[in-house]
């Protein structure tokens, strides 16, 4: 995997827009608790535009991926999408927090994968669910309400602190 990117050809054309697409191989994409299987390269199109303070990368970038539900826990594929817009300045630029924005290095070359990659872990879901509509596990059973109904309601549950007042309950209606 290439770190950096020749831009040396939009160097030459100030705000003349060039059109990029490609590829980024990714071996694992890990967003907190969350890992994803990666199914394919992400995708990327891009136009970079030389600025005076820097090169502007816009576009979108694309990585299929497979990740679990954290409802009923099945895996399933999703594509996680997202919008590019950095900026990768001539000269070293910091945030109000003081962390770096990425430049141009002295080659002429940006880091457009790591960005991309960053973009992407900003957009991937927090909690990944195959479908709105997914019911998830009983809690009592483990059963996978989905695709089976549960019958843990169906059964009294007599071993319960409060199964004494339950029966008293059923007395006083009689």
């Amino acid at each position: 995997m290439s770190t950096t990117l020749d831009v040396n050809y939009a160097l030459d054309e100030r705000y003349v827009p060039h059109q990029l697409a490609g590829t980024v191989d990714i071996d694992e994409f890990i967003v907190g608790d969350e890992a994803f299987a990666v199914q394919a390269p992400a995708s990327y199109e891009v136009t970079l535009t030389a600025l005076d303070e820097g090169i502007l990368a816009q576009g979108e970038v694309s990585l299929p991926v497979r990740g679990k539900c954290v409802r009923c826990l099945e895996d399933f594929d999703i594509v996680i999408s997202s919008e590019v817009d950095s900026m990768f300045f001539y000269e070293p630029t910091q945030d109000d927090d003081g962390d770096p924005y990425p430049e141009v290095d002295e080659f002429g070359h940006i880091p457009l994968e790591a960005e991309l990659i960053e973009d992407l872990i900003v957009a991937s879901p927090f909690a990944p669910i195959h479908d709105e509509t997914c019911k998830g596990l009983c809690p009592d059973c483990g059963t996978n309400l989905n695709t089976d109904p549960c019958h843990c309601n169906e059964k009294p549950d007599d071993d319960h602190p409060f199964a004494v007042l339950d029966a008293l309950l059923a007395e006083d209606g009689d």
